[in-house]
């Protein structure tokens, strides 16, 4: 297990997330290709994923949410996940000043949308009760355990490392299978 982070500058709780500037600069930046090639040159599927992430470093997009968008978007190419992003801040113009759970039920009645689905760490942040009385069902993603797959560098099984490490070391049809499997709550 490798905990990395992308280096930004400019970050503060009063900078919008799209204004949040990654620093290219930095040492981590620079040698987190390496680390991930030292850590996955041997994974089965290093050859198909590496160029990916590498080209998406070469990028050098303006924020850290243009950067967090195009990763999402290559894991979703990647996977063949058809899906329509949206960048908030340029679709939904003019939500600021709502409270974090109106401006998620707007986006979600403004295209036609009926359920608003989250990740579990959403459950320390929004109220179903909240939702519903707002004609919009709140659910949250509950991934199933990961059976133990084979790893690079290591005798034991460290689970909920990344996408990353999926991609490197199981097949696009395996991970597709897990992703299946995830429910909502």
């Amino acid at each position: 297990p490798y905990t990395f982070t992308i280096p930004c500058k400019g970050i503060s709780s009063n900078v919008f997330i799209h204004d949040v500037k990654v620093d290219y600069d930095k040492k981590e930046f620079v040698s987190f290709l390496k680390t991930l090639d030292l850590a996955y040159r041997k994974s089965p599927y290093f050859h198909e994923v590496f160029p990916m992430i590498s080209d998406l470093w070469s990028l050098r997009l303006d924020s850290i949410a243009a950067m967090a968008k195009a990763s999402l978007e290559m894991c979703c190419h990647y996977l063949d996940i058809s899906t329509q992003f949206y960048v908030s801040s340029e679709s939904f113009p003019g939500l600021t000043d709502l409270y974090r759970a109106d401006r998620l039920i707007h986006i979600v009645k403004a295209l036609k949308g009926e359920v608003y689905l989250n990740l579990s760490g959403g459950k320390t942040l929004y109220e179903k009760e909240y939702f519903h009385a707002r004609n919009v069902e709140l659910l949250f993603h509950r991934m199933n355990e990961i059976p133990p797959y084979l790893q690079q560098h290591s005798d034991s099984f460290f689970s909920n490392l990344s996408i990353l490490d999926l991609m490197m070391n199981l097949s696009k049809s395996q991970i597709q299978s897990l992703l299946k499997q995830c429910q909502w709550e």
